[in-house]
């Protein structure tokens, strides 16, 4: 794991989501301690999303499952940039 996210940094990704088996692995990661400079992180059950602290504000998380077998995370942001513009990932 830690190999995908220094991989998603080389490339200046500015969001890294990871999907685990089980819910526990997400919830047992202390990603906070190691990438916290750089990264804020939410998650949603099985999916952890670590979003660049400088990429714009947060405005909502939402699960968006539409059958209901697992977490489907999104992430609403304004832009830093355009205050007036919303963006979904």
């Amino acid at each position: 794991m830690s190999n995908a996210i220094e991989n998603g940094m080389a490339i200046n990704a500015t969001i890294i989501n990871l999907v685990f088996d089980r819910d526990e692995d997400a919830a047992f990661l202390q990603l906070e301690d190691h990438w916290g400079k750089m990264f804020e992180v939410e998650s949603l059950g099985s999916v952890l999303s670590l979003y660049a602290s400088g990429s714009g504000q947060l405005l909502t998380k939402q699960n968006t499952d539409p059958v209901g077998i697992g977490p489907c995370l999104m992430l609403t942001f304004n832009s830093p940039a355009f205050p007036n513009y919303k963006g979904c990932v």
